[in-house]
């Protein structure tokens, strides 16, 4: 399914359904254009009143309606709609079922072995202790949640891993990164210092051989496989829309936009 923002017209998504390619009905919009609906929403403001969005192909509104309850939004379905094809489904567990996805594509995509070696003195702060001891010939996948937040002299290992000469601490543990991201935010605050980490750094470059060990290279993800770019953008994506609710919060800027972008180009 193709899913809106967490938003549409600032309001919160609840609920929505989508058509797929054979749209649920047209309809005119304010200018007198015909539109095809693709995509309905149940959304809500702080008034109180709850609003079903008619949606085109792109999550654009194209006309809204509003109701006193969720119920009532979801059950007046237009009579030049197909209403037999709509079919609700709760935001939440929408949301819910893209983290599982994109989690298990983690595991699919980005094998645990072989495991770099543990670079001598990544993370040695003034005091002498080891503030990531914690990933030494670690699985990425077996790593604690609370590894990936904030340790030892107050900077993370992300940005650790990734300011070192070489790259294959971050680039072997960036699927941890992202997991933990999406399943453990909430209790660790990993977003906001892997993804400002991750701004300032140049998309790899695009190589015509494969080269091995995937985490390798000379500079932070050269050697990521297609399959494995192709879930980094996906993660993104997933921030991008997703990221500002509970439990992420994280406010996503034109930074992260031109990120984005240039993965995507």
């Amino acid at each position: 399914m193709t899913a809106p923002p967490n938003e549409l017209d600032g309001a919160r998504v609840l609920w929505l359904a989508w058509s797929g390619e054979e749209p649920f009905g047209e309809l005119c919009d304010s200018e007198g254009q015909q539109q095809f609906v693709h995509g309905l929403a149940v959304c809500t403001y702080d008034t109180g009143l709850f609003y079903r969005f008619s949606c085109d192909s792109e999550w654009q509104v194209v006309q809204d309606s509003f109701y006193d309850s969720e119920e009532s939004a979801k059950n007046a379905i237009p009579e030049n709609y197909d209403a037999s094809r709509v079919n609700w489904v709760e935001m939440r567990i929408h949301r819910a079922g893209l983290i599982s996805e994109i989690v298990q594509r983690c595991h699919d995509v980005f094998p645990t072995l072989p495991i770099p070696e543990y670079p001598t003195g990544m993370g040695l702060d003034p005091i002498g202790d080891d503030e990531y001891a914690s990933f030494a010939n670690r699985p990425w996948s077996q790593v604690e949640p609370d590894s990936y937040s904030s340790l030892g002299y107050d900077i993370s290992p992300a940005i650790g891993f990734s300011l070192h000469d070489s790259p294959h601490m971050w680039n072997y543990y960036l699927p941890g990164f992202m997991s933990s991201c999406l399943l453990h935010d909430g209790e660790h605050e990993i977003a906001d210092s892997f993804l400002w980490r991750f701004r300032d750094l140049p998309v790899p470059p695009r190589l015509q051989v494969t080269q091995d060990p995937w985490w390798g290279g000379t500079v932070p993800m050269e050697n990521y496989r297609i399959e494995q770019r192709q879930l980094v953008i996906r993660f993104l994506e997933f921030m991008r829309d997703y990221g500002s609710s509970k439990p992420f919060y994280y406010q996503w800027e034109r930074n992260d936009d031109r990120t984005l972008s240039r993965w995507l180009a």
